[in-house]
């Protein structure tokens, strides 16, 4: 819950952002991921990998829920949540990194 409120007020609303809230978004995002701030990055990186995982679990739970989970697709299933887990984790990861790597200015 910590994560989202401290999303919320860094990158939407500008509040805990160095670049403020009448900035633009890229500008709230560079400037949120400054090199100079890695200790926001590397929350922000711990914060999504934790979600990833919780939502990996969450699809697990569903597929044993509805009843997928028999003998033969319980290898699979476990697989599709984790592969589309660590897919969504990456995705989100990607951009924060890039910043935080100087790859985008």
């Amino acid at each position: 819950m910590l994560f989202v409120v401290y999303h919320l007020l860094d990158l939407t609303f500008g509040v805990a952002n160095p670049a403020g809230g009448g900035s633009t978004p890229y500008e709230r995002l560079v400037e949120g991921f400054a090199p100079s701030r890695w200790w926001v990055t590397l929350f922000y990186v711990l914060a999504v990998v934790m979600v990833g995982l919780h939502l990996r679990h969450g699809l697990w739970s569903a597929f044993q829920t509805l009843g997928l989970a028999g003998r033969r697709s319980y290898r699979s299933l476990r697989a599709a949540a984790t592969g589309l887990s660590a897919l969504l984790v990456v995705g989100f990861l990607a951009v924060p990194v890039a910043v935080v790597l100087g790859v985008i200015k």
